[in-house]
């Protein structure tokens, strides 16, 4: 079954907004970001998701203000499984990672 996934991202100044993510995306403050954040609390190339099967991991790509998940600081060199409600910071920006179940994106299957 294909894992699908959105961040709902919360940040200053901006609307909330939510975000799909299907693939590999890149996050950070540069514009050639695939998720692109304005803080200036954020890299320019803070962190990427990567997709693993039904698995969607995040790396910290050594971020001045380091990212949290769940509180917990993201070690730049260890890749960190994400699960459903699970709460990430990069920066001063929140984003909290949902899993949606496919029937209610699609209708039933």
């Amino acid at each position: 079954m294909a894992l699908f996934a959105q961040l709902d991202l919360t940040e200053a100044n901006r609307p909330d907004r939510q975000i799909a993510v299907c693939s590999t995306a890149t996050i950070g403050r540069d514009t050639d970001n695939d998720i692109v954040l304005e803080s200036t609390t954020v890299s320019r190339c803070h962190a990427l998701l990567l997709r693993d099967a039904d698995e969607l991991l995040l790396l910290d790509l050594e971020s001045t203000n380091g990212t949290l998940v769940n509180g917990m600081p993201a070690q730049p060199d260890r890749l960190v499984r994400l699960a459903d409600g699970d709460s990430i910071r990069f920066g001063q920006v929140v984003a909290c990672y949902r899993t949606l179940n496919p029937a209610l994106v699609y209708g039933d299957i």
